[in-house]
């Protein structure tokens, strides 16, 4: 983004020069933001025969057969800079789906 846009949407999203939570452009950043991270998921996703959904930070990876392993699911958070939250990394039981938080 050039800079002029940038210092704009800055303004338009910040409050005393900070990105406060819960401001309506929330979702919209978070979109915007998550753009890529979201097609390779719906991309991983669907190579297994599975659903992607993303909620804020919250990433689900559900199906009903093999679901992507850790390494991979990593790897993409890695590369779109973010972490993947270790206390919050659930495997599912049969039957259930798989949350994420980055």
């Amino acid at each position: 983004m050039k800079e002029a846009p940038a210092i704009a949407l800055a303004k338009f999203v910040t409050i005393d020069d900070r990105l406060p939570l819960g401001l309506n452009s929330s979702p919209m950043l978070a979109n915007l933001i998550c753009f890529d991270l979201d097609n390779q998921f719906e991309k991983l996703a669907s190579d297994y025969g599975c659903k992607y959904t993303r909620y804020a930070d919250d990433i689900s990876i559900s199906g009903l057969s093999r679901l992507p392993e850790r390494r991979e699911i990593e790897k993409i958070l890695n590369k779109e800079g973010f972490n993947l939250s270790q206390k919050n990394f659930e495997l599912p039981k049969k039957g259930k789906h798989i949350t994420l938080q980055a």
